[in-house]
């Protein structure tokens, strides 16, 4: 993430670097979340466990928000083979209670 994917997402959102902030920004709780796991090794449980994490501290709006850039990350992994599928968008997304 750090050393691949913010420095190409910079690049690439130079028009809108508020993209770019949100992505980085949004970066800092997978970080914590996953630490150091490699994109390979996450799973799609481990996925719905941070949608959990994150929904405890923020609205389910913002968790949804939040999980724009994971998204956006693991496309990047994909194509550029370092890993076959996108964990976030094969899970369900957040909701609140209802």
């Amino acid at each position: 993430m750090k050393n691949d994917y913010l420095p190409w997402s910079k690049k690439q959102h130079e028009a809108h670097p508020k993209t770019y902030i949100y992505y980085r920004v949004s970066s800092k709780p997978l970080k914590s979340f996953f630490g150091k796991a490699r994109l390979e090794e996450i799973t799609t449980g481990q996925v719905e466990k941070f949608k959990l994490n994150r929904a405890e501290q923020v609205s389910p709006a913002t968790t949804n928000r939040d999980l724009a850039a994971p998204r956006a990350m693991l496309n990047y992994a994909i194509r550029h083979e370092y890993i076959t599928r996108n964990l976030v968008t094969e899970s369900s997304p957040a909701e609140g209670p209802g």
